[in-house]
């Protein structure tokens, strides 16, 4: 591989502080670049000269994904990691000009979040307290502390993964979240959510093979640790037992009925911008999908 591909991606990891998600994406994506420019300049990759690559090749190289029928979202993620990679180049002193900052991203259509509603999600919980699929006890007490946690909490999938034990401070009932980068914040638990939890940690976790093995809170049958792929097992089984299969939710629907939820009992878009961990407050406008009863009774009352 280049070195300075190499090098760029420890930049994201140490200096940047980029997740491990974000660094897999921008490594492979300069890849697929890389790949795609070494063949057409006959270059070898790992000596390829950043200083001839031009605007004109990386707009081909877009030209390339549309070909290859890329997403609007997959182009401007890949589009933007090119643009920081050529950005890292100028300020280690390797180039003079960034060439790709003139590159236009495509434009990503915003979607209406599939959220689930309220009764939709008494009937998730009440599903994983019963073992009709053939989930011990132990494993219904994890399920349903996992489901209380998404929805009264609002985490990214990767940030429950990370959960430790001594994240859970039951005494401020608050939650140490670990974000995009490493950013840390608190969030705070419901009266339900603390005593799913502790339910799980005190009576049930102990039972889990790898219990005296791993500070990880949420563990597997056979791991130290619960799995990406474990969490929409569940979350999937969960929705059929319920009927809701086949409807388009998917595991983070939870953190975007989180948000929903959260806006239509009162909560101003800024507090919901704090606890989603959100950089900016037009992501978490985007995540709030208001019903169609609450866009009715706004409509009906008198502003004046």
């Amino acid at each position: 591989m280049n070195k300075y591909i190499e090098d760029f991606v420890s930049y994201l990891k140490v200096v940047n502080n980029k997740s491990l998600n974000t660094v897999k994406a921008y490594r492979s994506d300069l890849l697929e670049f890389i790949s795609w420019y070494s063949e057409n300049s006959k270059e070898e990759q790992e000596n390829i000269a950043f200083s001839r690559i031009k605007t004109s090749d990386i707009i081909e190289f877009v030209a390339y994904l549309d070909s290859k029928g890329n997403s609007a979202r997959s182009k401007a993620r890949k589009i933007s990691g090119i643009k920081e990679f050529f950005k890292y180049m100028v300020k280690i002193g390797e180039l003079e000009v960034n060439v790709a900052l003139d590159v236009d991203s495509p434009k990503i259509p915003q979607t209406v979040p599939k959220t689930l509603s309220k009764e939709n999600v008494k009937s998730l919980i009440e599903a994983a307290s019963n073992t009709l699929f053939g989930c011990s006890d132990k494993v219904s007490a994890r399920d349903k502390a996992i489901i209380m946690v998404f929805i009264n909490c609002g985490l990214r999938e990767h940030e429950l993964l990370s959960l430790k034990l001594s994240d859970i401070d039951f005494n401020s009932d608050s939650i140490l979240v670990r974000g995009k980068g490493n950013k840390e914040r608190l969030v705070y638990m419901s009266d339900a959510t603390r005593n799913e939890l502790l339910n799980y940690i005190e009576n049930y976790r102990p039972k889990f093979k790898y219990a005296n093995d791993t500070d990880a809170l949420f563990l597997s049958t056979n791991k130290p640790s619960i799995t990406a792929m474990s969490i929409a097992n569940i979350f999937n089984k969960l929705l059929v037992l319920t009927g809701l299969d086949g409807q388009g939710y998917t595991v983070h629907s939870l953190r975007k009925t989180c948000a929903t939820l959260m806006f239509e009992s009162g909560e101003d878009l800024r507090t919901i911008k704090e606890v989603l961990g959100h950089s900016n407050i037009q992501t978490t406008t985007i995540y709030v999908g208001v019903s169609e009863s609450i866009k009715k009774n706004a409509g009906k009352k008198d502003l004046w």
